[in-house]
């Protein structure tokens, strides 16, 4: 869904939501990488920003990436926002993009609330194609379990001697 030939910014409706494309278009050509028909590509410092919150939060985010045609490696971020966009804070390491084949980058953000992402590429004037953006809900699990008592010695009848030891499981 959504059509976009030019590189100049523009927000363009997605099936998600309206995205911002700057320095970026919707490719079709022969040398776009790509799942099916269509996938985002970014040039020079280009950027693909969210327009819209998730208001599920944020477990992962996965991106499929590829180089374009024959173009150079490249290499960017992913940012997110959790105040609708008013400021970002990078994601994870800067992620080099150096295969024609598409291959798949996953972050753990696992942030609670509304969520917004953006994915920017950070230099030179080589294109990268983007496709397949994938965010998980957040989902809060209990890693630590409360510990439970294994033993105690002496008995606890004389739990208040010197040599009292208490042992715990799960911590």
């Amino acid at each position: 869904i959504g059509t976009k030939t030019a590189y100049s910014a523009a927000d363009v409706t997605l099936g998600s939501g309206i995205w911002n494309f700057n320095d970026a278009l919707i490719g079709t050509s022969t040398s776009d990488r790509k799942s099916c028909t269509k996938s985002a590509r970014v040039v020079n410092s280009g950027k693909l920003t969210m327009k819209f919150d998730k208001s599920g939060g944020a477990g992962t985010v996965s991106i499929s990436h590829a180089k374009y045609g024959t173009d150079a490696n490249g290499s960017w971020q992913l940012w997110y926002s959790t105040n609708s966009g008013t400021t970002y804070a990078q994601a994870g390491a800067t992620v080099s993009t150096t295969s024609t084949t598409l291959a798949t980058t996953s972050f753990t953000l696992n942030l609670s609330g509304s969520v917004r992402i953006e994915i920017r590429k950070v230099a030179g004037t080589n294109r990268i194609n983007f496709d397949n953006i994938t965010i998980t809900d957040y989902s809060s699990t209990t890693s630590n379990p409360l510990p439970a008592l294994s033993s105690m010695a002496p008995a606890s009848a004389t739990a208040g001697s010197a040599a009292f030891t208490l042992s715990l499981t799960g911590t």
